[in-house]
């Protein structure tokens, strides 16, 4: 994980946007999938 964290230096602007946004989405989707499942339950 540090590896990644010390790439993330060289990327352009423009791809740390897009990973960023990505992770954004993914948590929102995990976070999505979580309160579903609660009220499944």
């Amino acid at each position: 994980m540090m590896k990644l964290a010390n790439q993330m230096k060289w990327v352009p602007k423009k791809d740390v946007a897009l990973v960023s946004c990505m992770v954004d989405m993914y948590s929102v989707g995990t976070y999505n999938a979580y309160t579903d499942s609660r009220l499944v339950i």
